[in-house]
């Protein structure tokens, strides 16, 4: 084992394996948690950037830092393919479909979850919303099965088009799909991380875990064209996630692109990355 996997020896682990083994839901929240303190439960604070991860201590009734010697989490799935960066290794994978992630060793890990995009109408050339790019660092994740979700991109259509779906991993990682666009150039304003060709809401906006894509895709009626997405780059390469629809026809698959003129929305995406 490496010493970047090593454990603490402290009462800090036997809190820690308490919530392991019950498998406590971990919350990201700005103000600190009041129900279920017990050991080990995680509260990553969004007030700071990234999250700060937090455990409770049960002995001094208090939320205390997590501490850097829990280590780094590992998966027994074939990664993907593996890079250095800076001098650290990492491995990778990615979920194009819809899957399940084993993770053999609790620790920290780098997750990347993207909506589908929604699809574009044809009237007027419209693009549709980008979904949502959900990307937190350093991540607690328990050792168990995690179910994954990767959404589909909404259908194109001459006049409206379909809405993105949500991807997701586990029960509590979640990214939000893109609106559709249709021929009133609004969109639905009710999903998150898109919104059709005028956006919607969240467009284009950003918090501590969550960046809603582009929101808007072109609309050539004069609306926003605000579709520039996230560059990121958890693989070992820059790639933009969550465009909105704005050249093109279909949106990139595995991006979780707005579609644009009649296009289908591109596919969202899951990503897990572990040092080694």
């Amino acid at each position: 084992m490496s010493e970047s996997k090593a454990r603490d020896t402290s009462k800090v682990v036997d809190d820690l394996a308490v919530g392991l083994g019950s498998k406590l839901p971990f919350v990201y929240s700005d103000t600190e948690p009041t129900t279920n303190l017990v050991g080990g439960f995680i509260w990553f604070d969004t007030n700071e950037t990234p999250p700060a991860p937090n455990y409770y201590d049960d002995d001094a009734e208090e939320f205390v830092p997590f501490p850097s010697g829990a280590g780094d989490a590992d998966f027994s799935d074939a990664a993907t393919g593996t890079y250095t960066d800076d001098g650290i290794d990492y491995k990778y994978i990615t979920y194009t479909a819809s899957g399940t992630l084993t993770v053999t060793e609790a620790g920290l890990a780098d997750v990347l979850v993207v909506g589908g995009g929604g699809g574009g109408s044809s009237f007027s050339a419209r693009g549709g919303g980008a979904a949502e790019v959900h990307y937190v660092e350093e991540m607690f994740l328990n050792a168990g099965s995690y179910t994954v979700t990767v959404g589909g991109g909404g259908a194109g259509a001459s006049v409206s088009a379909g809405n993105g779906n949500l991807s997701s991993l586990g029960s509590d990682i979640k990214a939000g799909r893109g609106g559709g666009s249709v021929a009133a150039g609004t969109g639905d304003p009710n999903i998150i991380g898109g919104g059709g060709s005028t956006g919607g809401l969240r467009n284009n906006s950003t918090d501590n875990n969550h960046t809603a894509g582009g929101g808007a895709g072109h609309d050539t009626w004069g609306g926003t064209n605000r579709y520039d997405g996230r560059s990121l780059s958890i693989t070992g390469s820059a790639i933009i996630y969550g465009l909105g629809g704005h050249t093109g026809t279909a949106g990139t698959a595995n991006r979780g692109n707005g579609g644009f003129n009649g296009g289908a929305g591109g596919s969202g995406v899951v990503v897990v990355r572990v040092k080694v």
